[in-house]
């Protein structure tokens, strides 16, 4: 009879913990699930403040002349010497005081890189087109760049690009000026000695 009670004693133990096993996982997958947008929307705004603060820099040194085109994928930070006065799609007034490489690895979200989306106000950087926000609206679907887009006042909505961790979109330059139909940035003279 000892044996009987403790077979089934074990048989309702080792049911007890599958269940238990299994509402933890379950409870791990949703908890995953639930919080992983919040997590992204963390890592997109300090990849936005590191590109930006990247792209002041690039253009202090080497003036950054134009964008190519209205969605410029930000995929050569990584490049230490190039010809030429172009790297990527971004133009450079000074090509040869470029400090890269200015990453081991270009910064990616979904394995997707951010990139520079050239406006009528501006150079902005944002994520990558596909991109789930944490508010559900999708890059490229949900929120669609164009050379009319008012990416400053969408970085400015929660409903579009703000998170509670800050911008999910920057404009870049300090000082835009409008050169024909493309956005130029101005080079920023850190001192008298510099002549552009």
């Amino acid at each position: 009879m000892k044996k009987k009670n403790t077979k089934k004693f074990s048989e309702i133990f080792s049911v007890s913990t599958a269940f238990t096993f299994a509402f933890l996982f379950m409870l791990t997958i949703w908890l995953v699930y639930k919080y992983m947008p919040s997590y992204k929307d963390q890592i997109i705004a300090d990849e936005i403040k590191k590109l930006n603060i990247i792209f002041q820099d690039i253009n202090n040194n080497a003036g950054i002349s134009h964008f190519d085109y209205l969605k410029n994928r930000i995929d050569f930070l990584n490049v230490e010497k190039f010809a030429g006065s172009k790297i990527g799609s971004m133009n450079l007034l000074h090509p040869e005081k470029w400090k890269g490489p200015y990453v081991q690895e270009n910064p990616t979200i979904n394995k997707k890189v951010y990139e520079i989306i050239k406006t009528k106000n501006g150079n902005f950087i944002v994520p990558a087109e596909g991109t789930i926000l944490e508010n559900g609206k999708i890059i490229g679907t949900d929120i669609i760049f164009d050379e009319n887009s008012d990416i400053e006042n969408m970085a400015n909505d929660k409903n579009l690009l703000l998170s509670k961790f800050g911008p999910l979109a920057v404009k870049i330059g300090d000082k835009i000026k409008a050169n024909s139909n493309e956005n130029v940035l101005e080079p920023i003279i850190n001192d008298e000695s510099d002549v552009y």
